[in-house]
């Protein structure tokens, strides 16, 4: 009984009851939003400035996705080292035979930092679900597969995050807080 209790307790504090969503019933008949015939269902935006030497791993996690149907928005800071523009040239395709891939876009603007950047990608975002990913870090490949169904399977789930590893010289797993609104805002 103690054991249950505080098990109670901790889900308590890590999972605080929220009001119900202030939604029309109709819209758990069909859902808000509906597809284009030829909008990707994910659009992965990734910022990036001065991290080209990371980039290709980044992109090959999304290329690699167990979920097909997505397009990758890189979007370049305004980098200033030796690596990155090389690397964003060849992503985009301009040394290759075939011309630029067609689920990557690279947008190019000047430094006004990550947020704004990942702003930018959102903006020129053409999915019906946004993925934010660093150009340093990488997804596991069933990472957008589990996202979409875990929303699509819930009428009032719009948002999925994971925890994190971390990987390199330490090795750990990062468990990612409860959402809050209010904080992220803030943060």
């Amino acid at each position: 009984r103690r054991r249950r209790a505080i098990k109670e307790t901790v889900r308590a504090m890590l999972f605080p009851p929220r009001p119900p969503l202030d939604a029309p019933v109709e819209w758990l008949e069909a859902p808000p939003v509906r597809r284009n015939r030829h909008q990707p269902l994910v659009s992965v935006v990734i910022p990036c400035y001065n991290y080209g030497r990371f980039l290709h791993d980044a992109v090959a996690s999304v290329r690699a996705q167990t979920l097909r149907d997505f397009e990758i928005i890189v979007v370049d800071d305004g980098s200033t080292d030796d690596v990155t523009p090389g690397v964003l040239d060849a992503l985009e395709g301009l040394d290759h035979p075939h011309g630029r891939p067609p689920d990557l876009t690279v947008i190019r603007q000047e430094n006004q930092g990550a947020p704004a950047a990942r702003n930018t990608g959102i903006r020129a975002a053409r999915g019906l679900y946004i993925c934010c990913l660093d150009a340093d870090d990488t997804m596991e490949p069933t990472y957008l597969e589990k996202c979409v169904l875990l929303m699509e399977g819930n009428a009032g789930v719009s948002l999925a995050y994971s925890w994190l590893r971390v990987t390199g010289a330490e090795e750990r797993v990062w468990k990612s807080e409860s959402l809050d609104l209010d904080r992220l805002r803030y943060y």
